[in-house]
Parts: structure tokens; sequence; C-alpha cells
């Protein structure tokens, strides 16, 4: 089993539902989040949490019924809590105001919406404010530069500009 062909599998699964009208498929990343949680290394956690559910599903559904949904939702906000960091938009804010101001939007828009509505926001305004970065900038093309330190037979040479196709001599 190779855990990196999962996108795959579960694009594929989309694509060839849409052809035959079947539901969509989703992976679980909040499964997965709660195995990694629980200090899972190896697929053999996946295997044993599948004969759990297949068990859990067969013997204890009738259980189910009478669990209050705010629990079964605690369960999986407590397993996708660690899935959110922090520290990335505490990163984002002290490096870039543009990125910290793009991942709140984004953030945002998938909260109030659907995730699509905000992976397209994200990228919308990422590609907006690149563009605007570009084109309205004084930009120089790159260029090399020699520095007259020789370490022991070593030229250091240092690239300065930016290093963007929109930049090239023309």
């Amino acid at each position: 089993l190779s855990a990196s062909q999962e996108l795959w599998a579960i694009g594929t699964s989309n694509i060839m539902g849409a052809f035959s009208y079947g539901f969509p498929v989703a992976g679980s990343y909040s499964r997965s989040s709660i195995n990694f949680s629980a200090g899972a290394r190896s697929p053999l956690s996946k295997m044993t949490t599948l004969i759990l559910v297949i068990l859990a599903l067969q013997v204890m559904t009738s259980f189910f019924y009478y669990i209050p949904y705010a629990a079964l939702s605690a369960i999986i906000w407590l397993g996708i809590t660690n899935l959110i960091d922090v520290r990335d938009f505490w990163n984002a804010f002290k490096y870039s105001k543009k990125d910290f101001f793009t991942m709140i939007l984004t953030f945002s828009i998938t909260l109030l919406f659907e995730t699509s509505y905000g992976l397209a926001t994200g990228l919308g305004v990422s590609i907006l404010m690149y563009l605007g970065e570009v084109s309205f900038a004084s930009h120089t093309s790159p260029r090399l530069v020699h520095d007259s330190i020789d370490n022991n037979g070593i030229d250091v040479v240092r690239l300065e500009g930016d290093l963007t196709f929109l930049t090239a001599n023309r």
C-alpha cells in the first residue's frame, strides 16, 4: 500500500463517478488526524482502524442512533484541531502582511461558504497580488555579481534582482 496514492485514487474515483452518476468520494482527513494524534506510525494502524470500523458498524450500529450529534462532532473536532496551526498565521503576519491577508481571507471564506470557494478565493487573491507586484513595481533583471571574497580558490557569486520571466530583458 502506498499512502501517497490516496489523492490520485480519490480524484480518479470522482472523475469516474461523474460519468456513472456516482456519489463524490472524499478522504477522511479527520480519521487520519485522530490516527496521527494517537501516535500511529505505520500502515498497520490503518488496517487496525479499518477492522475496528467494520466491527463497530456491524455490531454497534443500533447503539449509535442514541448518541447526540454534539458528542459526535466533539470527537471529530478534537481530532482535527491539530490540523489548524495558529503559528502559521503568526509567521505570515510577521513576515508578509500580504500572505497574512490572503490566509485570513481564504480561511474566512472557507468557513463561511465551501472549501472550493475558499481555495478559489485564496488562489485568485494570490495571483492578483503577484501580478500587481510584478506589473507596477520597478524590478531589475537578475544579474550575477562576483564578490571579491576568495575562500581557498572558491569564487563567491551572488544573484541580485528578481528571478521571474516577467523581468527578462527584451
